[in-house]
Parts: structure tokens; C-alpha cells; sequence
């Protein structure tokens, strides 16, 4: 994400395809810019894990609420404000951790 052509080619395939929700796994920015981005994709919202490490943008008809996180994962409700489709869904997004302990923490947070 740190790469001009990077942001541009996610931001293109989010028009191509009405992308809703987005997660990013080690964006390589800061958190400063974390907003910024959100405007230029278009997203309603955004949240990342504390570290930073992990980042999700999202847009109606979703919401999203923290169910937990460390700084190899991020774990969200995500459920829909659609009537007809009224679902939710627990997520893991994890990003590639080096020990095996790490990635077993990560799905067995809960």
C-alpha cells in the first residue's frame, strides 16, 4: 500500500467490482494515513488493529463491531443493516505470522 501503483490498482478493482468490504494485511503506512485512504476507496468507515497491521475499510450496507485483536490479527462482527439479508459474520483477518504459536493463537483467539 506504501506504492502509488499499489493504492491505484486496489482503489480501480474496488469501482470494477462494487467492493463493500476490504481488508489489508501489512499495509506498510502509517496509521496517519489510514482516513486518507478510506476517502480515496470510497468507504464509509475504517478500523485497524492497534499496530497497525492489519486495516479494514468498509461501506454500507455494513457495520462493524471490535470482537477482538492482537497485532497478527483483527477479528470483527460484521453484520448488515439490509432487511432481507439479515446475517453477520465473525471474520479473521490475520496476517502472515512467522510462528506457528502465532498463527494457532490467532484462530484459537476464540
Amino acid at each position: 500500500m506504501s506504492r502509488s501503483p499499489n493504492l491505484k490498482r486496489l482503489r480501480k478493482l474496488i469501482k470494477l467490482y462494487s467492493v463493500h468490504l476490504v481488508a489489508i494485511c501489512e499495509p506498510k503506512m502509517a496509521l496517519c494515513g489510514f482516513d486518507l485512504i478510506r476517502l480515496k476507496f470510497g468507504m464509509d468507515c475504517c478500523l485497524a488493529n492497534q499496530w497497525g497491521t492489519v486495516w479494514i475499510f468498509y461501506q454500507s450496507p455494513f457495520r462493524c463491531q471490535s470482537v477482538g485483536e492482537s497485532d497478527q490479527h483483527l477479528t470483527h462482527y460484521i453484520y448488515t443493516l439490509n432487511s432481507f439479508l439479515h446475517q453477520f459474520v465473525f471474520p479473521l483477518f490475520m496476517q502472515n505470522a512467522q510462528l506457528r504459536s502465532e498463527r494457532a493463537y490467532g484462530l484459537n483467539y476464540y
